[in-house]
C-alpha cells in the first residue's frame, strides 16, 4: 500500500485477465478481484484514470460470464474504483458499458445496484 507505482504492471494485468477466463472456477475470479482492488488502493485514482487501458481488459468482459458469487465483488470494484473516476473514464467508457449492460437482467438482484 505505500508504493503508488506498481512494478511489472503490464505483465501482472495480463496475468489477471487470465484469471478472468469463463472456463475457470468463481474461487480465481473472486481472488483475482481481490488482487484488482488491492492494486487499486495503492494507485488512486489519478494514476488509475492513466493506466485504465492496462487493467480494463480483465475486468469489463467479466459481468456477462461472472457467477452470482462474483458479481457483487464486481460491480463493488467497479462502484469503488471506476465510477470515481467521472469524466477520466471517458476513454473507456464503452469499453465499460460493453461490458456492464449485457450482465444485468432485469429482475436480478444486481439490476437495481
Amino acid at each position: 500500500m505505500k508504493f503508488p507505482v506498481i512494478p511489472r504492471r503490464i505483465k501482472i494485468s495480463k496475468r489477471l485477465a487470465q484469471c478472468m477466463h469463463p472456463a475457470l472456477p468463481s474461487g480465481v475470479h473472486l481472488k483475482a478481484l481481490e488482487t484488482y482492488d488491492i492494486i487499486f488502493k495503492c494507485m488512486g485514482t489519478n494514476r488509475l484514470s492513466q493506466e485504465l487501458f492496462i487493467y480494463s481488459s480483465g475486468l469489463f468482459p467479466l459481468l456477462g460470464h461472472a457467477a452470482m458469487n462474483v458479481r457483487p465483488s464486481l460491480l463493488t470494484v467497479y462502484e469503488t474504483h471506476f465510477v470515481p473516476l467521472g469524466e477520466r473514464l471517458r476513454p473507456g467508457l464503452s469499453g465499460f458499458l460493453s461490458g456492464v449492460l449485457p450482465g444485468l437482467e432485469e429482475g436480478s438482484d444486481h439490476f437495481d445496484r
